[in-house]
């Protein structure tokens, strides 16, 4: 009676591809939650134990989008001849010993080179090679998979307050140090966990859609769908803003 419900048919399994969007979501969140949104707390601190200007420390966000301007078209053609999985893993072990150096930073110029490899380590583990990544494993679903991602950089500011207390409690150098030791396991575990599940499915190929409907090019797209999906990671990132600022201690917020 059982084996009738089943008509035959193996257990439906979820898509490789949506593992892999489960993966981005958490790198996304974990660069959001411990540098990209928590960069004021950090400023704050040490302009206030260091001594330095916050012009000076805010130089080094420039310093991150100078960065992203000029590895960009260099890092395309690397992911185009090798693939984003080998950068991408490269790029969360480069982005937690980036926020390890921060935590033994004693000059400006020194803040800067930790800040040059955390935003190294961004890029190659950032928003750019996950949307290459995910690009070739969806056709129908795409957008829905791309805006689901980017619900990681609005959830990460839920750390910030979490961050901030740390600041306060436990000090600038134990918070990076921390945060950068929680980047490189939590990503290490990912990039495990990832090929586990690789390794139990039968077809995880993109150009297999025997276990996936969504990277398929047949069948109705529904464009409406899409759409609220990015419309709802837009609307979850202002209110997740919002939080931020009401959870964050004044006297850390930029």
């Amino acid at each position: 009676m059982l084996s009738g419900l089943n008509d035959g048919k193996a257990p439906r399994r979820i898509f490789y591809g949506w593992w892999m969007v489960g993966a981005a979501v958490g790198l996304q969140f974990l660069q959001a939650g411990l540098v990209s949104q928590a960069f004021g707390a950090y400023l704050a601190v040490l302009s206030e134990e260091q001594g330095w200007s916050k012009t000076a420390l805010s130089g080094a966000a420039a310093l991150q989008q100078m960065e992203v301007a000029l590895l960009g078209p260099v890092l395309g053609w690397l992911i185009d001849r090798f693939g984003p999985k080998v950068f991408v893993r490269a790029g969360v072990v480069v982005f937690g010993t980036g926020l390890c150096l921060l935590s033994q930073v004693h000059s400006l110029p020194a803040f800067y080179g930790a800040f040059i490899v955390i935003a190294l380590g961004s890029s190659l583990c950032g928003f750019f090679p996950l949307n290459v990544a995910l690009i070739h494993w969806f056709e129908r679903k795409r957008a829905r998979a791309l805006s689901a991602m980017s619900i990681g950089l609005a959830f990460g500011g839920i750390m910030v307050p979490l961050v901030a207390e740390s600041l306060t409690t436990f000090g600038w150098r134990a918070t990076a140090l921390a945060s950068g030791l929680i980047a490189i396991a939590i990503g290490f575990l990912l990039m495990v966990a990832a090929v586990l599940l690789l390794l139990s499915l039968v077809s995880y190929s993109p150009e297999d859609p025997s276990l996936n409907t969504a990277s398929s090019l047949g069948g109705a797209s529904h464009p409406a769908r899409n759409w609220i999906g990015v419309a709802g990671a837009h609307v979850a990132d202002l209110l997740l803003q919002w939080l931020q600022r009401t959870l964050t201690p004044k006297g850390l917020r930029s």
